[in-house]
């Protein structure tokens, strides 16, 4: 799972690079966020519910940021 969300960090660094600004929020929302949201469908990736937190106020601090760019 490390490497797979990895994965969907470096595409969403790609897609900003490329300018495809869309594309990198839905991958957050969808790729990411949704695999640390507390439902069990899609099987969470990250479990701990005091990192989830934290990582969701990361997450949407730079959807909040890539959207300025559009």
């Amino acid at each position: 799972m490390k490497k797979a969300l990895s994965n969907k960090i470096d595409a969403v660094i790609k897609m900003v690079e490329k300018d495809a600004y869309h594309g990198a929020i839905n991958k957050l929302m969808n790729d990411i966020l949704a695999k640390m949201d507390g439902d069990p469908k899609p099987k969470d990736w990250i479990i701990n519910s005091i990192a989830q937190v934290s990582l969701k106020r990361h997450i949407d601090w730079i959807i909040t940021n890539i959207r300025a760019l559009l």
